[in-house]
């Protein structure tokens, strides 16, 4: 039997509203009538958007990220330090939660695949060799698009349809954004683990400010 208290602290529960919050604004945004809303396929995804999602974002980012996180005092409180010897184990659990889901989506909505392969590939190389971009400044904050994916799978699965290339560069700028906001607090850790990231690179004032331009871009891009 797997470890469930071990498998939810690993996905963040916390976080969980990061990709189910994109999910729901892709299902409003693309349907016609409430109705909609309570669809079988609405459902089954809505259940890989939490527990399993966020395991394979998270437990991943976990499993290469342990010499960076055994410096980080975060990981000694209310996230968990992921061992090597954990490794395996968290592995098998990640395949197993999240390849049915994957495979139901070819049969289900194969037209949302798109934005499916996008979320798999942003999810596992931000911290996965060989791209790991999260080591790479600026790449880092990019590959933080991850978190647009789910309403853009979600607005696949309803129209058939990609969403508007608006959309999908304001979206795409508040993701960024928001990543390297998140990247402030883990600067002296991420320092003294010889990794450089966006926050490294241009510190917390040039980093705040960064965050600042990219949600002002956003704002107009949106068309708000």
């Amino acid at each position: 039997m797997p470890d469930l208290r071990f498998l939810l602290k690993v996905s963040r529960p916390r976080f969980w509203i990061y990709i189910f919050g994109p999910y729901l604004i892709g299902l409003v945004a693309a349907i016609t009538n409430r109705n909609e809303l309570v669809g079988w396929r609405v459902f089954v995804f809505a259940i890989f958007f939490t527990l399993p999602a966020n395991l394979l974002i998270y437990g991943i980012n976990d499993i290469f990220d342990y010499e960076t996180d055994k410096r980080n005092p975060k990981k000694a409180g209310y996230e968990t330090l992921v061992k090597p010897e954990s490794h395996r184990f968290l592995k098998f659990w990640i395949l197993i939660l999240n390849i049915p889901f994957i495979i139901a989506a070819c049969f289900i909505s194969p037209w949302a695949l798109p934005s499916l392969a996008g979320f798999l590939f942003f999810s596992v190389f931000y911290s996965a060799p060989p791209v790991r971009a999260k080591e790479v400044p600026f790449v880092d904050s990019i590959f933080n698009i991850l978190y647009f994916f789910p309403g853009a799978f979600a607005y696949q699965m309803l129209t058939g349809s990609f969403p508007p290339i608006a959309v999908v560069f304001a979206a795409s700028l508040w993701t960024i954004a928001m990543h390297a906001y998140s990247a402030i607090p883990d600067i002296k850790a991420d320092e003294k683990a010889g990794i450089s990231t966006i926050a490294t690179s241009l510190g917390s004032t040039g980093t705040h400010l960064f965050c600042m331009a990219c949600y002002g871009i956003s704002f107009v891009a949106g068309g708000f």
